[in-house]
């Protein structure tokens, strides 16, 4: 782990005649076999950074392996030798956040864009801005954001409970890329060996972090999403940043307890009364609804400590790496 007190200069090299800014940077891009733009990704992507900085670097991560989308990026490293660009082999599909913590883990850059897939909605002059807010505005990340119209209802609806359980004071929403310093890496790595969900750990983590939206451009291919993957992360991220899991015990231990009061008064009514439909029947209705009741109550108990174990060490998992090549 590179030390969090890393000198960079950010000024641009005029003095030189060379605008560029004098900064390391890399990118990292999970690539799926659903990524129907991976050629045009990379090209943008290496062409904006050369124009950007002196020195860049591109990790690919490769989660799930395809012959075709490696025979693409090696393609592109041949027809430009003075491209740095790295695959990571994972050792089979593990997820976008095991990917990116795989990328950001071989990355040597003083700053690191994160991509999580080869779409491209955005113009390329994001990247160029992302990295001016960061500096001028003393970021340590920044997101670029789709309008809300260009995210699904699902995310929507994700993020709407996400922020109102989690009680991170950030507003938290769909991201199409964001740019990270190498001091809020070391500082998100010093959490916990594994990453739930990178976007909530870097706003816990203490630094300044921000976000802007973009005018959605043309864009080629599709968004690849896998909800099997997605729907993972959304459950990891709840119960590890919000208390959703134990208010939605409580809800249902509050919700018994009225039912429980409710047949409670029946069942004196009945018992005492002169109609008497069955006999024993009130007893047992009476010990079914208490013993509901302290069973939901236990529950809210149990899976509130085990809501605070989850957010103390997180998930000791590990990702796997069948290879690293450097093209």
């Amino acid at each position: 782990m590179r030390d969090e007190a890393v000198e960079t200069t950010h000024a641009p090299r005029e003095a030189e005649g060379d605008t560029r800014h004098d900064t390391f940077v890399s990118a990292v891009v999970c690539v799926r076999p659903s990524d129907t733009n991976v050629a045009s990704f990379i090209e943008m992507l290496d062409a904006e950074l050369s124009r950007l900085y002196v020195a860049h670097e591109i990790v690919c991560v490769v989660d799930d392996e395809d012959e075709e989308v490696l025979a693409t990026i090696r393609g592109f490293k041949g027809t430009h030798p003075e491209a740095t660009i790295s695959l990571v082999h994972m050792s089979f599909d593990q997820g976008i956040e095991a990917s990116l913590s795989a990328g950001v883990d071989l990355a040597i850059g003083d700053y690191v864009y994160e991509f999580e897939s080869c779409y491209q909605d955005f113009p390329a002059s994001e990247l160029e801005r992302l990295f001016d807010m960061s500096v001028k505005g003393s970021y340590d990340v920044v997101a670029a954001c789709p309008p809300k119209s260009a995210t699904s209802p699902s995310s929507r609806l994700f993020y709407r409970v996400f922020n109102r359980f989690s009680g991170l004071g950030e507003t938290l929403g769909t991201e199409r890329f964001r740019l990270v310093s190498r001091r809020a890496i070391n500082r998100a790595a010093s959490f916990g060996r594994t990453i739930p969900y990178r976007k909530a750990l870097y706003v816990v983590s203490g630094l300044r972090c921000c976000s802007t939206s973009f005018e959605p451009v043309q864009a080629e291919g599709r968004l690849a999403r896998d909800r099997h993957d997605r729907g993972n992360t959304a459950a990891d991220a709840l119960i590890v940043f919000t208390d959703v899991a134990f208010k939605l015990s409580v809800f249902f231990a509050v919700l018994m307890a009225v039912a429980m009061i409710a047949v409670l008064v029946y069942v004196c009514i009945v018992y005492f009364g002169q109609h008497r439909p069955v006999e024993g029947w009130a007893p047992i209705m009476g010990v079914i609804s208490v013993g509901l009741f302290a069973i939901f109550t236990i529950f809210a108990v149990v899976i509130k400590y085990l809501d605070v174990i989850v957010k103390l060490v997180f998930r000791r998992q590990r990702y796997l790496v069948a290879g690293i090549e450097r093209l």
